[in-house]
């Protein structure tokens, strides 16, 4: 999803989601909870300072998202395989 469709999907300024990348200015509590809901993610997500363990999962989950089905199985498939090898 571009900048400007996300703008017009939350109806305010690319200019305002810009300054909320920049950390320029906070992002607002009501916004903060229309942008989890968009993305499927934790509203933590969008706070500063956010633990290193949830962002991680964070980036997880958008990954997931982008690949398609057959991807996603590979990448468990892979994941799994992996730690049982890893603990024989």
């Amino acid at each position: 999803m571009s900048l400007a469709d996300l703008a017009k999907k939350m109806d305010i300024s690319p200019q305002a989601i810009n300054l909320w990348e920049l950390q320029k200015k906070p992002i607002p509590k009501d916004r903060i909870k229309e942008l989890a809901k968009i993305f499927g993610l934790d509203e933590r997500y969008f706070v500063p300072d956010l633990p290193a363990e949830l962002e991680v999962n964070v980036w997880i989950r958008c990954l997931f998202r982008a690949m398609t089905k057959a991807q996603r199985e590979e990448m468990v498939k892979v994941y799994t395989e992996g730690e049982t090898t890893a603990h024989e």
